[in-house]
This record gives C-alpha cells, sequence and structure tokens, in this order.
C-alpha cells in the first residue's frame, strides 16, 4: 500500500484553494486539477510499505510534534514535468512546519524507512500535466492562509474510478 504523512485542511481552506485552482486553470491551455477532496500539504512521501510497517508508522504519527494550526500560501509555482508541469501553492516553510518534517524524517530514518532525498518544498499540488498559456507571474499572487485540521497517516489508493486518497489515522489538531 501506498501511504504518506499529510496535513489536512478546514473546509473554508479547501473552497479557497478551489478558487485560486480555477483561477489557474482559466489560464491553462491544459492540464488535469487536483479535486478538493485530495488537496492536502504532504509532510513526507513512503511509497509501498506493508501491514506490518503499519504498527510502527501510526506510532510515529502519535508522537509527532504538534503541527502549526495554520499554513501561509507563498504564491504559485511549478516542478517539471514529463508531460506537462506539476502546479502547485507554495507554503511557507515556518519553523514550526520545518521542525515538524525533521521530527518525522528522523524518526522514520530511525526506524529504518527510507525517507526522499532531496530538499523539502511544502506545497499543496493544484495540477498535474498543466500546460499554461503565460507566465505563472502573471497570475494574481494568491495570498491566504490555511487552516490545518490535524495531521495524517494517509493511504493512496487507485481504483476503476481513479485516485483515492483515505486517512487511516489522524490526529486533530487543538
Amino acid at each position: 500500500m501506498r501511504l504518506f504523512y499529510a496535513l489536512l485542511l478546514a473546509e473554508e481552506s479547501i473552497d479557497w484553494l478551489v478558487r485560486i485552482r480555477d483561477q489557474a486553470a482559466d489560464h491553462a491551455l491544459k492540464g488535469r486539477f487536483v479535486p478538493p477532496d485530495r488537496m492536502h500539504l504532504t509532510i513526507q512521501f513512503l511509497g509501498e510499505k506493508s501491514d506490518q510497517d503499519l504498527p510502527v508508522l501510526l506510532d510515529i504519527l502519535e508522537s509527532l510534534p504538534e503541527p502549526p494550526p495554520q499554513l501561509e500560501s507563498d504564491g504559485y509555482d511549478s516542478f517539471k514535468g514529463r508531460e506537462g508541469h506539476i502546479l502547485y501553492l507554495a507554503v511557507k516553510k515556518t519553523p514550526q512546519l520545518k521542525t515538524l518534517h525533521m521530527a518525522l524524517t528522523e524518526q522514520l530514518i530511525l526506524e529504518g524507512h527510507e525517507v526522499e532525498n532531496r530538499r523539502y518544498q511544502p506545497h499543496i499540488t493544484l495540477g498535474r500535466k498543466v500546460r499554461l498559456g503565460q507566465d505563472l507571474s502573471t497570475l494574481p499572487f494568491p495570498k491566504g492562509k490555511l487552516s490545518v485540521t490535524s495531521v495524517a497517516l494517509m493511504l493512496s489508493k487507485r481504483d476503476a474510478s481513479g485516485l483515492h486518497y483515505l486517512p487511516l489515522a489522524e490526529i486533530p489538531i487543538e
């Protein structure tokens, strides 16, 4: 099963993300844009894991430091992909978010799990295989704060109806 740790967002934050996603989509020549039920901020992607890994991964979730209650947008950006760009909303890397990511990474390594060996760029994916009709810098800057509701261990599952993200365990932010 494909797993990842994520910060989940409040409904009003998802609504705002849908509006800025649609604003960017209006300027795109093509792309597949992320539906609201799949919008989140990944803290660490794990990839394929077995059922035997779950107890340790759940213990790690329980031991994480308090996530930030809010995230702040830092503009549109993209990663270059083979068939277009991955369009995303960049999120400011606050000390609390950086601490959360580092603590999670350290615990995963201590438990013998491989982690991605690249610089952490906090973001919320808005679209894949996107080809824009204009430069991102010409789009209005999406300034906003996003409310975080929980930190979760998520399952990424594909079936006949498409890709789904399901929380296996979730810790609400108080």
